[in-house]
């Protein structure tokens, strides 16, 4: 006959696979991905929780940015989910910036041509 199991011990052990697959997806960010876990685990007692910060931040920013950003903070010798964070904010302020700049110029843009051929005399500039 099977064996019973405690549900405690299953729950533990579904625990420790989704955190076996967890590691397993944070392995394949990057070359160095395995000596950033030996240090992290070696450097912070929570090191499980900075494993999944990182994991839900490459899949916010996407895993080329967070490889290049773990490739950083490994080079800093900075081993942490927030290092990652603060490298991986920037950057998109910076295509954010740059896209709202794009969108005012084209509305500037699209008035001016507008008010040019009502050819009024006097053009007037609107940010939408």
């Amino acid at each position: 006959m099977g064996q019973l199991y405690h549900p405690r011990e299953l729950l533990a052990q579904r625990r420790r696979s989704q955190e076996q697959k967890l590691f397993q997806c944070f392995i394949t960010l990057s070359s160095k991905a395995g000596d950033y876990y030996q240090q992290l685990k070696h450097k912070r007692l929570n090191h499980r929780v900075h494993v999944r910060k990182i994991m839900g931040l490459s899949e916010i920013y996407g895993i080329q940015a967070t490889a290049r950003a773990m490739q950083d903070a490994f080079q800093y010798e900075a081993f942490s989910s927030e290092y990652i964070a603060n490298l991986l904010e920037p950057q998109t302020k910076t295509v954010w910036f740059r896209q709202a700049c794009l969108n005012t110029h084209k509305n500037i843009v699209i008035l001016h041509n507008q008010q040019s051929e009502k050819s009024s005399g006097h053009i007037r500039l609107f940010l939408l």
